[in-house]
């Protein structure tokens, strides 16, 4: 079984959970995520953010930003559920440990147990930020280019041969309209998701519909 991690802050008594931020626990996992505890993390520990380019810049109603900053200076770990009892690490020795770490009890179960869990504070930062807003615009990017795949794949020789017939006064063939429609609404599976290219069409006409 893998080890889950979380981040412990010794100097304050918070702590992040990957889990209360959907991201994975395994060290790997925070390596493969965009908007979870690496990144919160990083905005904790950050000694002079909001100064220059490249920097996470809070509007002024941006709940929690007061976070933004509030790790420098601390003991900070990312800690496993395998890792050592406190009492056999040696760098714990010089910490006032309030209440006393039981004798086989580690950093993360302690944490588990005795700290506040900062997770949620920070998700609500990025939710309310215009970073959340930037997100939203990479996925709807990244499904319409998903979507423009699809159609040209599947359904554009069957819209060229639609066109072809009408423009040529034919009598088109009612199957071919409902092949087409049919592959317009049929759901498909990407990554996980399940769409349709309806969908994605209109939230390129309505930014806000749509997958975000």
């Amino acid at each position: 079984m893998g080890q889950y991690y979380v981040i412990a802050n010794v100097s304050k008594k918070e702590m992040l959970v990957p889990w209360s931020a959907k991201d994975g626990a395994k060290l790997l996992e925070w390596g493969l995520s965009r908007f979870g505890v690496q990144l919160m993390w990083t905005l904790l520990c950050a000694d002079g953010n909001d100064r220059g380019g490249g920097d996470f810049h809070p509007d002024d109603d941006t709940p929690h930003q007061e976070l933004i900053g509030s790790w420098v200076g601390d003991v900070v770990f990312a800690t496993g559920d395998y890792a050592d009892p406190i009492v056999d690490a040696p760098y714990f020795s010089k910490v006032d440990w309030d209440p006393s770490p039981e004798p086989k009890q580690n950093l993360y179960h302690y944490a588990c147990a005795h700290f506040s869990n900062i997770t949620p504070l920070m998700l609500d930062m990025f939710n309310k930020s215009h970073i959340r807003k930037e997100e939203q615009r990479v996925n709807r990017d990244y499904w319409h280019g998903c979507v423009r795949r699809e159609f040209i794949r599947d359904l554009w020789p069957v819209f060229c041969d639609l066109l072809a017939s009408i423009n040529a006064g034919k009598t088109v063939n009612p199957r071919k309209i409902e092949k087409f429609v049919r592959g317009l609404y049929e759901p498909r599976k990407m990554v996980g998701h399940s769409f349709t290219i309806a969908e994605i069409t209109c939230s390129r006409l309505l930014p806000e519909g749509g997958l975000q």
